[in-house]
C-alpha cells in the first residue's frame, strides 16, 4: 500500500526509477536495536512487526531513522512505556525521517486537540495509520459532522458537551476510531450527504459517526441501510425515519444482515405476533432482528414448560426478552436464583417480573444474594421470615443499581467492597443462598 492522503484527491505516490531493484530486507539484531534506542520490549514481538513491513526498504528505514523519530517523540513528552509500545506495534512510523511522517501526523492530531500520548495511542491501535501522509482534510470533515451533535428538531436537551463534539473527542474515547480519519474526506462528505437524503438529521448523522463509524468507512454501508429500511417498510410498515432512529440509538448488527435474512426475520415476527405487534416489538427492542427466528420459537416452548400460559403476552410486554435464549445455562441460573429469593414460581416471574430476568450477570446476582445473607443478622427480618422469602422488598432494588440495593439494606459501599474482596463468588459462580 502506497502512502496516501485522507484529505481528498488522488493518493500521493512515491516516485519510482525505471529498473530500480527491490530493496532486500536487511540483517539486524532486534535486541541490539532496542538497546541502541534506549528502549525495552520484546525482541520477538519487534521482529514480528518488522516482518510485516512492505519490502526491505521500510525495514532499512527503521534502522536508519528510528533514532531520530524516538528523539522527536521523546521531545513531545511521550513516556517511555508508551514509546516502547508504539515502536513495537507500529515500526513503520519510525521508518521515515521524522519530518516526512511522524512530525506531520503528530502535529495534525495534536492540533485537533489530542495530547502526544493520545495521538500515539491511535497508532498503537491502528498501525496502518502510519502509511498515511495527512489526516488534516478528514479531521476537518469529522469535526464539521460532529459539531451538529447538539442539534435537535425535537427540542431534546443537549446530552454531550461542546468539547465532546470533535474528532479529538472521538479519538480520545476510542483510539481505534482513527480509522475514520483515514477515510478520504470526499468520501466522508458523500456518506454524510446520502444519510441526509435518506432522512437523517444532522444530529443523527453525528450520532451515527460516534456509534457506527463503519457507515462512513465502508462504501456499501449506506446502501445497506437504505435496503434495510425498504425491507422493514415492506414487512412491518416501518417508516424509513423510524428505522433510522433505531440505528442511531444503537447500531444493531442486523444492519449487516442480508436482505433475505432481514426479510425472513421480520416476516416471521409479523406472522407470529401480528404486523402491528411485531412493529411494536422492533421499535421497543432494537436488537429483536438480531435474533434468529428459531431462538424465540424455542423460547415459546421453554416458557410453556415453565407453566406460562401466554408466552406471546409476556414477550409483547417485555420485548427485550425476545432475543435471549431462555434455556441457556446463565438465563436458567438467573431465573432459579430469583425464584429462590422471592418464593415465586417460574410462571409468576415471567408474568409479573419478566424484565428482571435479563438484569445482572449470574455471578453478580449471586454475589448480592450472598451479601444479603451476610447482612440478615443486622436486619429486622421478622417479616421476612414470616413470609418465608429472602427478598421481601421491590425486586428492582435487587436487580438494578447497586446503590439502591445497598440503600435497601442500610449498608455502605465500603461494607460492600470489604465483602466482595473475600467473597467466593469472585472466583466461581455461586448459586445457593440458603
Amino acid at each position: 500500500m502506497s502512502p496516501v492522503s485522507s484529505s481528498g484527491g488522488d493518493p500521493v505516490l512515491p516516485e519510482r526509477r525505471a529498473g530500480r531493484p527491490r530493496c532486500e530486507a536487511p540483517a539486524y539484531d532486534a535486541q541490539q536495536l532496542l538497546h541502541s534506542l534506549g528502549l525495552n520490549g520484546s525482541p520477538a514481538a519487534l521482529r514480528q512487526s518488522l516482518s510485516k513491513l512492505r519490502f526491505g526498504a521500510r525495514q532499512q528505514g527503521v534502522l536508519q531513522h528510528a533514532a531520530a523519530v524516538v528523539a522527536y517523540l521523546r521531545g513531545l513528552g511521550l513516556e517511555q512505556q508508551l514509546l516502547e509500545e508504539l515502536f513495537e506495534r507500529c515500526p513503520e512510523l519510525f521508518s521515515w525521517p521524522p519530518e516526512e511522517r511522524a512530525e506531520g501526523l503528530f502535529s495534525e492530531l495534536m492540533s485537533s486537540g489530542l495530547t502526544a500520548a493520545e495521538a500515539a495511542r491511535c497508532f498503537v491501535a491502528v498501525p496502518i495509520a502510519a502509511r498515511y501522509i495527512s489526516f488534516a482534510g478528514s479531521i476537518a470533515v469529522v469535526d464539521e459532522i460532529l459539531s451538529h451533535g447538539q442539534d435537535s428538531a425535537r427540542g431534546a436537551k443537549l446530552k454531550v458537551s461542546a468539547a465532546e463534539r470533535t474528532a479529538a473527542a472521538m479519538l480520545r474515547a476510542d483510539p481505534s476510531s482513527v480509522q475514520i480519519v483515514l477515510t478520504d474526506a470526499t468520501k466522508l462528505r458523500h456518506q454524510r450527504d446520502r444519510l441526509l437524503l435518506l432522512g437523517c438529521s444532522h444530529a443523527a448523522v453525528a450520532k451515527l459517526m460516534w456509534r457506527s463509524s463503519a457507515l462512513f468507512t465502508r462504501a456499501d454501508s449506506v446502501a445497506q441501510l437504505e435496503q434495510a429500511a425498504d425491507v422493514l417498510h415492506d414487512e412491518l410498515g416501518l417508516a424509513p425515519g423510524t428505522v433510522l432512529e433505531q440505528v442511531v440509538v444503537k447500531a444493531p448488527s442486523w444492519m449487516n444482515s442480508s436482505q433475505d435474512t432481514l426479510r425472513r426475520r421480520a416476516a416471521a415476527l409479523a406472522e407470529e405476533f401480528g404486523r402491528d405487534e411485531a412493529t411494536s416489538i422492533v421499535v421497543r427492542n432494537v436488537m429483536a432482528l438480531n435474533c434468529d427466528t428459531s431462538v424465540w420459537q424455542r423460547n415459546f416452548l421453554f416458557m410453556a414448560a415453565c407453566g406460562v400460559r401466554d408466552a406471546r403476552a409476556v414477550l409483547l410486554k417485555t420485548p427485550k426478552l425476545l432475543h435471549y435464549n431462555h434455556s441457556a445455562p446463565d438465563f436458567v441460573s438467573r431465573r432459579l436464583l430469583l425464584q429462590q429469593c422471592t418464593g415465586l414460581s417460574a410462571a409468576q416471574l415471567y408474568q409479573q417480573h419478566a424484565s428482571h430476568l435479563k438484569q445482572l450477570q449470574v455471578k453478580q446476582l449471586a454475589l448480592r444474594l450472598q451479601y444479603l445473607k451476610h447482612r440478615l443478622s443486622s436486619l429486622d427480618d421478622g417479616q421476612q421470615l414470616a413470609r418465608g422469602v429472602i427478598w421481601p422488598w421491590p425486586l428492582h432494588k435487587l436487580t438494578y443499581s447497586l446503590e439502591g440495593f445497598l440503600a435497601m439494606l442500610r449498608s455502605s459501599q465500603q461494607e460492600w467492597d470489604v465483602f466482595v474482596a473475600v467473597s467466593p463468588c469472585r472466583q466461581r459462580p455461586c448459586v445457593a443462598v440458603g
